[in-house]
């Protein structure tokens, strides 16, 4: 075997692929990215259930979609007890009110606060701008 066939099946650590090296630094950005959300929202330190939630919520808005606790659980794959945890901690937080209906918090539907929002535009418009040095 060759030494460059040895270093295409086996891979150095020292020596990545050239063809790998756009996906390590999409890889890099996003993970970058990650590790910054808890300054765009420091009042949510409980992982990606909670980070899915707000997504979808500020989505869901845009798009028109229903935003009840079940409907957010199912389109993210959270169990709804889980789900109903998360959304409760954002509520105490503030980043996350229900619709003024009297009832369970199940059937009600969940907005973002102005607090959330704003933090979810700013870190999105992080992420494009770091998007946007990778590519030039």
């Amino acid at each position: 075997m060759t030494d460059i066939n040895r270093n295409i099946s086996n891979p150095q650590p020292d020596q990545p692929k050239a063809e790998n090296r756009p996906i390590a630094d999409l890889a890099k950005l996003i993970l970058n990215q990650n590790r910054k959300r808890h300054r765009f929202l420091p009042q949510m330190e409980w992982g990606e259930p909670s980070w899915y939630i707000l997504l979808d919520l500020f989505v869901s808005e845009v798009d028109g979609d229903e935003t009840g606790l079940k409907a957010v659980a199912h389109r993210n794959n959270i169990p709804e007890s889980t789900t109903r945890r998360y959304v409760e901690l954002m509520i105490d937080r503030n980043l996350i009110a229900h619709s003024p209906a009297v009832g369970d918090i199940a059937d009600q539907d969940l907005i973002l606060t102005p607090t959330a929002k704003i933090a979810l535009k700013n870190w999105i418009h992080d992420v494009l701008r770091s998007v946007n040095r990778q590519v030039q």
